[in-house]
């Protein structure tokens, strides 16, 4: 079939409609011819022509001068440039870093611990307790470490305003040798489910040492640590996966490979197992 043919079929098809399907085909009215927009807005519009900039050159000055009726000069007002955002941030940050510095200074001023009413009697026998919890209580900490000798005083340190722990405290034990036992197999522990760190107290027994706080201290635990770089692992043979009975898969206890759960990390023996041994002297 052409598509004359067809065509021809299909023409009178709108005219075999209802009259309500027929109303929908219906041409509506036509446009309604508006005059052209540029002659409406050319009449209406009330703007000056456009000028040069040199009338606003004066705006740009750093300084605006005033004058009185007779020409003469009245004042000067400096103008300032407005500050962006990146300024303003490189501004905020070196005023804060040399307000820091300048309380650093007072602070290292006023630090003398050996003028502390609230410090221990005898600092060679102090045990320096840190990483704890912030629960954690002084009969806590002396029921935990009586057990290497007997215990003179324990002071928490506390925030001086909340009056909340602030993580650290210091043991101080009747004997020197019982001190050192304490350093030896007490940084570990796990005391209110915290694994605390042990040391000497080094701000009266060591000289010129500063606190973390005033720029000393041990350790880097505020330089950002080192990308992980994960490492390519071998691929084994399909036998080593899930077999019942053989010694590849997920094996649990202390022995064997796989997710192993036995590792204590606790106790008095973590300690030989890696052979790691303080030597109180060197430090």
């Amino acid at each position: 079939m052409s598509h004359t043919s067809t065509s021809k079929k299909y023409r009178n098809v709108p005219n075999k409609l209802p009259p309500q399907i027929q109303a929908l085909f219906a041409p509506g009215p036509p446009l309604i011819q508006l005059p052209a927009i540029d002659e409406r807005r050319r009449k209406r519009s009330k703007h000056s022509e456009l000028t040069g900039i040199s009338g606003c050159v004066d705006k740009f000055e750093q300084e605006e001068v005033q004058y009185d009726a007779e020409g003469q000069k009245i004042r000067t007002t400096k103008y300032e440039m407005p500050e962006s955002r990146r300024k303003r941030k490189e501004r905020i940050k070196r005023e804060n870093a040399e307000k820091a510095e300048k309380e650093l200074r007072k602070a290292l001023q006023s630090w003398d611990p050996n003028n502390d009413t609230k410090a221990t009697s005898e600092p060679f026998n102090t045990l320096f307790i840190a990483k704890m919890n912030y629960e954690t209580t002084e009969e806590t900490l002396r029921n935990a470490f009586s057990k290497f000798g007997p215990i003179k005083a324990v002071r928490v340190v506390r925030d001086s305003s909340t009056g909340k722990s602030r993580g650290y405290a210091f043991i101080e034990f009747e004997k020197h040798e019982d001190m050192r036992d304490a350093y030896n197999r007490g940084d570990g522990m796990e005391i209110d489910q915290w694994r605390v760190m042990v040391d000497v107290e080094r701000g009266r027994t060591v000289k010129d040492w500063k606190p973390r706080r005033l720029g000393g201290g041990l350790g880097n635990s505020r330089e950002p640590l080192p990308p992980v770089v994960e490492e390519k692992q071998e691929e084994r043979p399909h036998d080593s996966g899930f077999r019942r009975g053989g010694r590849g898969g997920f094996r649990g206890g202390r022995g064997g490979g796989g997710f192993r759960r036995g590792y204590d990390r606790g106790g008095d023996d973590h300690r030989r197992d890696r052979g790691y041994k303080r030597n109180y002297d060197d430090r």
